[in-house]
């Protein structure tokens, strides 16, 4: 076939289109584990898929997940997949979407039976109909609150809080969060993801967590923040800018603009500053997610409450640096930033962007490599 025959092409491009819904076709009516029917495909994500299904006797609907044939062998994602399942068993909470069952195919692959959620993520929301009003935002915000701070009292971070992640009820009153696969129990200090390594959202990572410091429940807070600042004016809080080492460099050194330059209609005090103060660069400055839980739910101030003296697995925990190697010669932070879970403006892109050298604070420089999958 000639590499410049448009026609050739488009047929080509057709006939795997054909053989991909084939192969969903068949996944569809197939028995997992002799309980779990697949009824049909709900989406389809970097490395695997999920499906509406049903118990054979019990016939309530699920969701599956179901990590894909390419990455069976891959044991970071089968780790994750671990991960999730562990995370929602230890952490039963009323907005966390539940996980019921874990499991395995025939061939090896892991799938993860969960609750049935219909409706539309945060994204979703933000792309359709942009800013959400303040008292929304407020519901919405206080709900996921009080979760992340019963995953926080088990030692849980998530360490991915972004609108993709922030699952609506079918009639949006409520929100549920969702994906623990790449969160990790702060006391066992385990590192599943790979050493040197940044894994999440870049529009969303706490300045400690670019440094190449463990992550502690105050890099929650600050994702939290970004994610408020982004639903009260419907744009991530680095919108002009695409480059993630750029992104990168703004979370370490640039304030974040002020919402009042964003958004024509007034957002209330309490918001806009419960936003700033989650923001901080310094996680130690920031308010625990039970300060933001209680500002957001009317139960009290984040700039009254004071922070716990003693740390906790919600507290505001003094990020460390990784113990330097006496052959490594003078102290530097090299971070490996792995961004396959990025989304990026506009939502929907999918890219691979190189990033360069990026200064930390004059004293290091933070190697970034970036691979964005959507």
């Amino acid at each position: 076939m000639s590499q410049s025959d448009p026609a050739e092409i488009a047929a080509g491009m057709k006939e795997l289109a054909r053989a991909a819904g084939g192969l969903h076709a068949a996944a569809c009516g197939k028995v997992l584990s002799g309980r779990w029917k697949l009824i049909r495909k709900l989406g389809e994500g970097g490395y695997g898929s999920v499906y509406e299904a049903e118990h054979l006797i019990l016939r309530g609907p699920v969701a599956i997940k179901v990590l894909q044939v390419e990455h069976a062998q891959d044991a970071a994602l089968l780790a994750r997949f671990i991960r999730e399942a562990q995370a929602a068993a230890m952490i039963r909470h009323p907005h966390i979407v539940e996980v019921r069952d874990f499991g395995r195919e025939q061939d090896g692959r892991p799938y993860l039976v969960m609750e049935l959620m219909l409706g539309r993520t945060l994204r979703d929301v933000l792309v359709e109909d942009g800013a959400l009003p303040a008292d929304r935002v407020r519901r919405y915000m206080a709900q996921a609150a009080s979760a992340l701070v019963a995953a926080h009292e088990a030692d849980c971070i998530h360490r991915d809080l972004k609108p993709d992640n922030f699952m609506l009820t079918s009639d949006e009153r409520g929100v549920k969060i969702s994906d623990f696969g790449l969160c990790i129990f702060s006391a066992s200090h385990v590192r599943l993801t790979g050493e040197g390594k940044v894994y999440g959202s870049v529009q969303y990572f706490a300045p400690e967590r670019i440094r190449g410091e463990d992550p502690t429940a105050q890099s929650d807070v600050y994702s939290f923040g970004a994610m408020l600042f982004e639903l009260l004016t419907g744009r991530p809080l680095w919108a002009d800018e695409v480059n993630p080492g750029r992104i990168c460099q703004h979370h370490l050194h640039e304030r974040p603009p002020r919402i009042s330059s964003i958004v024509r209609q007034p957002v209330p005090d309490d918001l806009v500053e419960l936003t700033e103060l989650c923001l901080a660069k310094n996680a130690e400055d920031r308010p625990t997610m039970q300060t933001v839980a209680a500002t957001l739910a009317g139960r009290g101030s984040a700039t009254t409450a004071p922070l716990p003296s003693a740390p906790t697995a919600a507290a505001p925990l003094r990020p460390r640096l990784k113990p330097k190697d006496p052959a490594s010669g003078p102290t530097a932070v090299t971070t490996q930033v792995d961004l396959s879970s990025t989304v990026l403006e506009p939502p929907t892109a999918r890219a691979w962007i190189g990033a360069g050298l990026l200064a930390v604070s004059g004293l290091a420089l933070l190697a970034i490599a970036v691979s964005i999958i959507s």
